[in-house]
């Protein structure tokens, strides 16, 4: 769930306003173990931030429908409304929406244009696409094969904290794709991710000992 943090005091329209508490008020339906939980509740509200153009809104409501959720599952509507909120300019939407151009869930594939929303939410910090597009460059997916972007990419999401990416820097390091081969950085970002829980790293971590 995506809560509009804007500010309502701030110069807001009375349209944008409502869609901003209409969002909000969906979440506080939506929150899991919530003693208000009414998923129907929470469609209704996102249904109703959307009228007013609210991305956040929009994204939440797609969602629901990703998941079957106050309303009947269905990934075309699931990604319609991810595409109104990612064109304007919500970075998880846009992930979301490359994610679906990806694996061809709700529109017809197409690596090009999951590729452009990856970079376009890489490019706002989303740490997650920042790690997938550096596996696309990575895999020569959408775009030529090219180590030295992939490892720009997961090392974005590595110093976000991203466990996977830390695990797949420490690689690059290893074995010198993309970057010099250093045995020292390769045990930090193996460190860094086995303290999340990344149990490969551990297992790197012992190798390199």
């Amino acid at each position: 769930m995506t809560v509009d943090n804007s500010d309502s005091s701030s110069r807001l329209t009375i349209e944008q306003t409502v869609g901003l508490e209409a969002n909000n008020q969906g979440c506080s339906y939506y929150v899991k173990n919530g003693i208000n939980q009414d998923y129907d509740k929470a469609a209704s509200y996102f249904k109703l931030a959307t009228a007013y153009g609210n991305s956040a809104g929009q994204y939440n409501l797609g969602f629901l429908y990703q998941v079957g959720k106050g309303v009947i599952k269905d990934s075309v509507q699931a990604f319609g409304w991810h595409k109104l909120s990612a064109d304007q300019g919500d970075s998880d939407a846009q992930f979301s929406v490359a994610n679906m151009y990806r694996y061809g869930r709700g529109v017809e594939q197409n690596i090009n244009e999951c590729v452009r929303y990856y970079r376009l939410s890489a490019e706002q910090g989303n740490s997650s696409a920042q790690f997938s597009l550096g596996l696309m460059y990575d895999c020569g997916l959408g775009v030529k094969r090219d180590y030295n972007d992939s490892a720009i990419g997961r090392k974005m999401a590595a110093e976000q904290g991203d466990s996977n990416a830390q695990y797949c820097l420490g690689r690059l390091y290893r074995y010198g794709h993309g970057v010099k081969q250093n045995a020292k950085e390769a045990h930090k970002w193996f460190t860094l991710s086995a303290k999340h829980g990344h149990s490969v790293s551990q297992s790197h971590l012992t190798m390199l000992h």
